[in-house]
């Protein structure tokens, strides 16, 4: 759970742009996180608004053409803005550790999965290979695989995508990192083995009091994974509050929109999700005013003539003129 009193990584004032000139794109604008010890962080937010960006750029893993503008990340007061590479290898797997989308592109496909996973044990001098090879097998036990024998021998294509998945995590959780990052994990996965696999992440997350941060555009995964909740939107953060409280007291109207575009159970049988009309803003050039203006169905005056900044207290944040109002 949430330890407000230790924030393992905060970010202050991030911005991010790839391209230079007219090419250029504000991926993400001024972000303000913190991530506290042994608690989920989840962010969501549709495709394109910048989700996957800050967790690369938390990884410092960004393609050659995107330019830290300005602002800081602070990891155990290390700013990971002003890290090396050859820092950041000291600081990637060992502390934070980071799981993809789709597990198949991570892995070497000329390689067993049993000699992938070792990679990661062989900076430490005083394993000989035997101890590896257990310290192997313990994980493969502990990402619930029935037969890690089998798996230990296979390569990436004998396996199923779901257990692809699951050697990625064994993989993450290898060094016991202080913060793992999830970037949509189970977007490509059956429902029956996302379950599994939140499940697992679920448990090693509180078996080794891990922070998490996980990402994803499904507001359900975050409603029975997460403590806290971020909504981002072209490349900002529009509203940040406890889960229960962002449920029950959404302020947002984008946020409102996202979870009335998520279909339920217990709806009626024909149920009519809502989309959310328009399109996201170009961020070539940078909104001055609201980024969701132009699709925002609650907008008032006041928006199209301020600005505006993150407003709330306790915890409940909201970048919208109508935050103190309910809707």
């Amino acid at each position: 759970m949430t330890n407000e009193n230790h924030s393992l990584l905060k970010i202050k004032d991030l911005s991010i742009v790839y391209g230079h000139g007219e090419n250029k794109v504000h991926a993400l604008r001024n972000i303000n996180l913190n991530i506290f010890g042994s608690e989920c962080l989840g962010i969501a937010g549709e495709s394109g608004c910048g989700k996957s960006t800050l967790a690369m750029s938390i990884m410092k893993l960004l393609p050659k053409n995107a330019n830290y503008s300005q602002g800081n990340c602070y990891f155990e007061n290390t700013d990971l803005m002003s890290c090396n590479e050859k820092q950041m290898r000291s600081i990637r797997m060992k502390k934070i550790a980071m799981i993809f989308q789709n597990p198949m592109s991570c892995l070497n496909p000329f390689k067993r999965i049993g000699k992938q996973l070792e990679e990661g044990f062989f900076h430490q001098p005083n394993l000989s290979s035997s101890d590896i090879k257990n310290e192997v097998m313990d994980l493969l036990v502990q990402v619930k695989f029935d037969e890690p024998k089998r798996v230990y021998k296979s390569y990436p294509h004998e396996l199923s995508g779901g257990m692809c998945q699951r050697v990625m995590i064994a993989m993450a959780i290898s060094q016991k990192p202080e913060l793992l990052i999830a970037d949509e994990p189970t977007t490509a996965l059956d429902v029956t083995t996302q379950k599994i696999v939140l499940d697992l992440l679920n448990e090693l997350r509180l078996k080794y009091k891990m922070s998490m941060l996980f990402i994803t555009h499904d507001l359900s995964v975050l409603s029975k994974m997460c403590d806290r909740i971020v909504v981002m939107y072209a490349g900002e953060v529009v509203e940040v509050a406890n889960k229960n409280e962002f449920f029950k007291n959404t302020k947002h109207p984008y946020s409102k929109n996202l979870i009335e575009a998520c279909p339920t159970l217990k709806g009626p049988k024909e149920e009519v999700l809502k989309a959310i009309p328009g399109l996201p803003p170009n961020l070539k050039a940078v909104p001055k005013l609201c980024s969701f203006l132009p699709r925002c169905d609650k907008k008032i005056t006041e928006c199209e003539n301020n600005e505006v900044n993150m407003i709330g207290s306790k915890g409940h944040y909201s970048r919208c003129h109508l935050s103190e109002d309910k809707f």
